[in-house]
């Protein structure tokens, strides 16, 4: 595990913050909650997401239009997700993921936030040989806190806007919190910050596997599994292709059975199965830290980084755990529209 090797980089770049489940990974989600919606309750929860304040991003992905209702319905899952790249919201630059914050305030679309931070929980865990480091301290923005926080304000006597805000962020979020990678974040003696739920984890195909990578670290790894974004800068309807790539995996579910659990509406338990299946599969893997040797002539210094091989044996334990996954979400997100737009 912690054997080092050399490897050249020109320009390599690892992604630092932790993006949820693609696209058609939301839509899944969503999806699995809509056919178990009776249609009366279907049209409760449309009605309230089409008050949301912003739909342009969500019309710019179909051609410039919203789509037709169970479309509509599953593209919402990804509104949080089509602001990150939109000039119209904003970050703290200073604190762009909320580590920092030891309150967590409301749910407020008038604050023009991407909240980097609300879409993960960062569990972390020693994932390195020999005595454990000190670990750091999960921080009180989280994905889990944040969902507490919006099913509370979904059930108030706010105005139907602030509901509609808060309901898409919560399709989004239970996605993230079922997404493994999204529960935990593994530490080494390196890395003592964590890995940014396997975002710092470069990966490769194994000798002799067959099974193509779509991407090149893990965590984005873990977010294609149900499939991948369709291209927005090529594409002025990439998001009803998104919607095709969902639908095709929600349709090998109809085997997939729910846990005992499945009930559970506590996003503390959801975001404990996470971890525990992260720690158990997706960590299943030889890590190795290498050195990344920078382009002769340049400035900057050796790094160290991680990197890790792709088997397809990892590769079909990973989709299994994928499908569980997306399938409990949108049965959890059903069982919370029933209660919260009855």
């Amino acid at each position: 595990m912690n054997t080092k090797v050399k490897i050249a980089a020109f320009g390599l770049l690892l992604p630092v913050c932790a993006y949820p489940w693609a696209n058609p990974g939301h839509m899944a989600v969503a999806a699995c909650a809509y056919d178990e919606l009776s249609p009366a309750q279907r049209d409760r929860v449309i009605a309230l997401l089409k008050k949301h304040p912003d739909l342009k991003p969500i019309e710019n992905g179909f051609g410039g239009s919203l789509p037709d209702d169970r479309s509509f319905f599953m593209a919402a899952a990804t509104w949080p997700d089509l602001i990150r790249g939109d000039n119209d919201y904003a970050e703290d630059k200073s604190d762009p993921y909320e580590k920092k914050k030891t309150v967590l305030a409301p749910a407020n679309y008038r604050d023009g936030l991407k909240h980097r931070g609300w879409h993960f929980q960062d569990n972390y865990f020693w994932d390195d040989t020999g005595p454990a480091g000190n670990l750091p301290s999960t921080p009180v923005v989280n994905a889990v806190s944040v969902v507490k926080m919006l099913v509370d304000q979904i059930k108030s006597d706010s105005d139907d806007t602030e509901r509609a805000y808060a309901l898409m962020w919560l399709f989004h979020l239970t996605g993230d919190i079922h997404q493994p990678l999204h529960a935990v974040s593994g530490v080494r003696r390196d890395f003592p910050d964590g890995d940014n739920g396997g975002n710092s984890v470069m990966i490769l195909k194994a000798p002799g596997a067959n099974e193509p990578l779509h991407a090149t670290e893990l965590h984005a790894f873990w977010d294609d599994l149900p499939g991948v974004s369709a291209n927005a800068r090529q594409s002025s309807d990439h998001l009803a292709k998104d919607v095709a790539t969902a639908l095709t995996f929600v349709g090998g579910l109809a085997s997939v059975p729910l846990q005992a659990s499945a009930d559970s509406l506590d996003p503390q338990t959801w975001a404990a199965e996470s971890f525990t299946m992260a720690k158990n599969d997706a960590y299943k893997l030889d890590i190795k830290e290498a050195t990344v040797t920078p382009k002769a002539g340049t400035s900057k210094k050796p790094r160290v980084v991680l990197e890790a091989q792709i088997s397809d044996a990892y590769h079909d334990q990973a989709m299994k755990d994928a499908q569980e996954r997306v399938k409990l979400a949108g049965h959890r997100l059903a069982l919370l529209l029933i209660q919260l737009v009855p």
